[in-house]
């Protein structure tokens, strides 16, 4: 594996992988992993293994592609001091962003942005932020396809995930590039948090799919 190291903030970014054997070693089947997936709302402190890292990874680099090539890259954060400011920098972000839009109803479950002591983390120690590709709007299917294998790798794992979406703004601002050192062709599409989760499982139900058309 190639990779980029920060001093600064103590950033890795990934490149490339090197050993295309990697593969995660799963507890689940993918159908348990489909039905036993769900966001988690708090994390363990400890940061996930780089290899358990690296084998997220090359399943993700696994998912069906609408492009003949691969349209995205990885970055991971794993250092208390570069996720809390991050954390920091992310919901004044998107703060911002939601008061220039305030006909705009707040997305639900987004109070927490506006707390002290706010952690759009969750306490988790482990961000890997999948990058699309500013040449071509076909990157962004190819991203979120290798996002949810990714997902699905991880609970698979054992491990949790939750999709940071307010932490967009922050990474796609001049400031966090040029901190994590990203190429300027790349922009950030998917932030996920990695982790162990604290506490038990909950419960979840979910409606019924709603076919609006079934043509034959």
């Amino acid at each position: 594996m190639t990779g980029l190291r920060s001093d600064e903030l103590g950033l890795h970014v990934s490149v490339c992988l090197g050993d295309e054997n990697l593969r995660p070693k799963p507890r689940l089947s993918v159908t348990d992993a489909i039905y036993n997936q769900q966001t988690v709302h708090d994390f363990q402190p400890q940061p996930v293994p780089a290899a358990s890292i690296h084998a997220l990874l090359y399943a993700a680099i696994q998912a069906p592609m609408v492009q003949s090539c691969e349209q995205y890259s990885f970055a991971i954060v794993q250092g208390r001091k570069a996720l809390a400011e991050l954390s920091d920098w992310s919901a004044r972000s998107f703060s911002a962003l939601e008061d220039q839009t305030l006909e705009t109803p707040s997305p639900p479950g987004l109070g927490y942005l506006a707390a002290d002591d706010r952690n759009i983390f969750f306490n988790a120690s482990t961000l890997i932020i999948f990058y699309g590709s500013c040449a071509s709007t076909l990157s962004l299917p190819d991203v979120w396809l290798a996002a949810g294998n990714l997902i699905l790798a991880a609970c698979g794992m054992g491990y949790g995930t939750r999709i940071v979406v307010e932490a967009i703004e922050a990474l796609n601002s001049p400031e966090w590039r040029r901190r994590m050192k990203v190429p300027p062709h790349l922009f950030a599409v998917a932030p996920i948090i990695v982790g162990v989760a604290a506490g038990a499982r909950s419960e979840t139900s979910r409606k019924a799919p709603d076919i609006v058309s079934w043509s034959t």
